[in-house]
């Protein structure tokens, strides 16, 4: 394969005639085993090894596997560190100073609850067939006083990997991802203040339109809302778009 140029060159851990492998060409041997199942050089070298050999060698792995674990364990609770490891990674020596910021962030302590979200469809970012989004578990769809933005809250808005790949998201990935247009959305609600219109039932609304004597116009200058996806708190959200919230319900 080297000869025409194809693959990759690997490690050459081909123990030295006469002496048994060293502790790094074992756990080569091991890790080979591990994640790829091959037992052709790395079988050899392992059988090759000592069994005296191979109880230390394990120690030493098992050793540096639960150091990595604590390492790992450690940067999650004190981000700290991990901040001042990303820091060096990048920069190639260590932070000098600490720089603290402050800023406000509102959060809505109360919001106006719209009904039980149960769907919706979503066109991808780029290309692709617009996409449903269900599953929610009595997620609530709500908006703010002033009528003018549209929340998720609660229920189960967790999305799998294979589910953000639908949407072209890939591996790895940001803390916030786009998904793409909400193009409709299902509520479940009573509204009694709308006669025949109204009642408990399940409102499907098609974003970018409006109601006009009970028929639905499409509003070409209207623009659909993105729908964000906040990565570490499994939560979705929505950002911009032309919609109102009337008495009626969802406009535009």
């Amino acid at each position: 394969m080297r000869d025409h140029g194809r693959g990759r060159l690997t490690h050459q851990y081909n123990p030295a005639k006469g002496e048994p492998p060293t502790y790094e060409q074992y756990a080569w041997a091991v890790s080979q085993q591990q994640h790829s199942g091959e037992h052709g050089e790395a079988g050899a070298i392992i059988h090759a090894t000592p069994k005296e050999l191979r109880s230390e060698y394990a120690r030493r792995i098992a050793g540096s596997a639960s150091q990595t674990k604590r390492r790992r364990a450690d940067e999650r609770w004190n981000p700290a560190a991990a901040a001042d490891a990303a820091f060096r990674e990048f920069h190639g020596h260590d932070s000098k100073e600490l720089v603290t910021v402050k800023r406000k962030v509102h959060r809505h302590e109360h919001l106006a609850g719209a009904g039980e979200l149960r769907g919706l469809s979503v066109k991808p970012v780029g290309h692709g067939p617009v996409r449903h989004i269900g599953g929610l578990k009595k997620a609530i769809l709500a908006f703010n006083e002033g009528m003018n933005q549209l929340f998720i809250g609660g229920g189960d808005q967790f999305l799998s990997d294979a589910e953000l790949l639908k949407f072209g998201v890939r591996k790895p990935i940001h803390e916030l991802e786009t998904l793409g247009k909400v193009v409709a959305l299902d509520y479940f609600t009573s509204k009694s203040h709308l006669g025949e219109e109204g009642g408990t039932a399940v409102y499907a609304h098609q974003l970018r339109t409006t109601n006009e004597d009970g028929r639905h116009v499409v509003v070409k200058i209207a623009r659909y809302p993105d729908l964000i996806y906040r990565v570490l708190d499994q939560q979705m959200e929505f950002s911009g778009g032309s919609y109102e919230i009337r008495a009626e319900g969802i406009d535009k």
